[in-house]
């Protein structure tokens, strides 16, 4: 009947990268990334930005990723599915699960990293049971972040920045 059988609500990658890099503390902690990824590597290494795949990783145009920036804002993150219980834990086993779908970002301190305010949700996965992974039944919602992914390091995201306060 062409109807689908569950709804599925993206928030857009852009919209919420365009509402992260305009906040002050994280154009600050980028710029903080920036320059502990392009020091030379450490011997103890204590956050992400001091690992070698930072300095070693590639854009698109195979050129390093971090390194090799330009002007650009270039963010790293790490993506995460999680489902839980939404009617509690019970003896007999969950009865309805509902998944989640998180972002965190590496630009981000790690005493920051996972603070609610910067994790970026694309969306919650509905569902009486949890989809079989092994059968990747949630591929289909991850398309819409992944497509957007793509687009962004291949093309990218132009972000105006916001009049300041003084300019009006």
């Amino acid at each position: 009947d062409g109807k689908p059988l569950k709804t599925f609500e993206y928030y857009p990658y852009p919209v919420w990268l365009a509402r992260l890099a305009s906040l002050p503390e994280v154009a600050a902690w980028t710029q903080q990334f920036y320059l502990a990824a392009t020091k030379e590597e450490p011997e103890e290494k204590r956050d992400f930005a001091d690992g070698s795949f930072v300095r070693k990783f590639q854009c698109a145009l195979k050129k390093l990723f971090i390194r090799e920036r330009g002007r650009e804002d270039r963010f790293l993150h790490s993506m995460n599915v999680d489902f839980f219980n939404i009617e509690g834990n019970r003896i007999r086993g969950p009865v309805r699960s509902m998944g989640v779908i998180s972002v965190l970002t590496y630009n981000i301190p790690g005493s920051h990293r996972d603070d609610p305010a910067y994790i970026y949700i694309p969306g919650l996965i509905p569902g009486i049971t949890e989809p079989r992974a092994v059968l990747a039944h949630i591929r289909h919602y991850l398309v819409p972040f992944l497509e957007d992914l793509k687009i962004a390091y291949i093309r990218g995201i132009h972000i105006s920045p916001l009049p300041s306060a003084a300019e009006g």
